[in-house]
């Protein structure tokens, strides 16, 4: 009888946070805005792995997207993503503003959205993510950009972190 309790107890046992996801991906949209003269970003992350990389760098306690969020998370958050994710143009580098974040659908990932004001139309871009290549073998940072009918995709992870390309 306690085997069968120790057995049913490990298999409906609750998720560790690390464990909530096997999957370590994060999406960015890049878009060239010629309209506004703008380049908007939206970074999709999981929350979990977020606050575990601002952790490793001494944000703690943010308790992203619930109803105790602490007040200063957008800052971090800001201030995190300048440090993992970055974009030249020309060979210019794009300093960002937060324009803020939202709770996917499924509660489990965030959007953030920058955005960059007073770019001339990129003739060539380069992208730099390094969100969690630090912490997982098989993180993988999908790259989406767009200007105009111009798409171009991009995989980065440990052995490529960084994706140049011309329009």
């Amino acid at each position: 009888m306690a085997f069968l309790l120790i057995l049913l107890a490990t298999l409906f046992a609750p998720a560790v946070p690390g464990d909530l996801h096997e999957l370590h991906l994060s999406k960015a949209l890049i878009n060239y805005n010629a309209e506004t003269q703008a380049v908007e970003v939206s970074l999709h992350l999981f929350i979990d792995d977020l606050e575990m990389a601002m952790g490793d760098v001494g944000m703690t306690d943010l308790k992203i997207a619930t109803s105790k969020e602490s007040e200063d998370a957008d800052e971090k958050i800001a201030s995190y993503l300048a440090t993992i994710f970055d974009v030249d143009v020309d060979s210019e580098d794009v300093v960002f503003t937060f324009l803020g974040k939202e709770t996917s659908d499924d509660l489990m990932a965030i959007w953030c959205y920058l955005e960059a004001e007073s770019i001339s139309p990129p003739q060539s871009v380069r992208v730099q993510n390094r969100f969690l290549l630090d912490h997982y073998d098989d993180q993988k940072n999908i790259v989406t950009f767009v200007s105009g009918e111009t798409k171009k995709y991009f995989m980065l992870d440990d052995d490529k972190d960084t994706a140049d390309f011309e329009l």
